[in-house]
């Protein structure tokens, strides 16, 4: 039970009362001070020390479980970048096909249209012929039919 400021001041009356002023002067120096009992000890700060380690040692601890999970965090982030690089390797080796076979698909129209147009032109080439034929053929027979008119007249 803690002493309060007012019983320890009866305690000095009566101890005057009784032994006297001087004696009870000495005899109140030997007790404590008010409010003692708030006083911490060796021992309080001891057990303090303690659970202080045992809190940091804790603490400790959990910042291992962060450090390993971090970790585990780090080893999947590479995971995913050399998944991302082998992603990209393949869309470079696609992307490289698709300009092949687009090169080839152009060469092979340019060969069809080209073959194409070559047979236009032979087309075209025999079509005239046949025309300029003909029509030698329709002026010969008109020259002759207008020679033979002329002739008998």
């Amino acid at each position: 039970m803690a002493t309060t400021e007012h019983a320890r001041h009866q305690l000095y009356r009566r101890l005057i009362d009784t032994i006297g002023p001087d004696e009870a002067d000495t005899l109140m120096e030997f007790l404590p001070p008010a409010g003692w009992a708030d006083v911490t000890t060796k021992t309080d700060l001891h057990h303090q020390n303690e659970l202080a380690a045992i809190q940091f040692a804790a603490i400790d601890r959990k910042f291992e479980e962060v450090d390993h999970r971090f970790e585990h965090v780090d080893r999947r982030f590479e995971q995913v970048d050399r998944r991302f690089e082998q992603v990209d390797r393949r869309f470079e080796e696609v992307l490289a096909e698709m300009r092949g076979g687009f090169q080839t698909m152009a060469e092979t129209i340019d060969l069809k249209v080209e073959s194409s147009q070559n047979l236009i032109l032979a087309e075209l080439h025999r079509t005239m012929r046949t025309n300029l034929i003909v029509t030698i053929a329709v002026l010969g027979t008109l020259i002759t039919v207008m020679a033979r008119i002329t002739a008998g007249l």
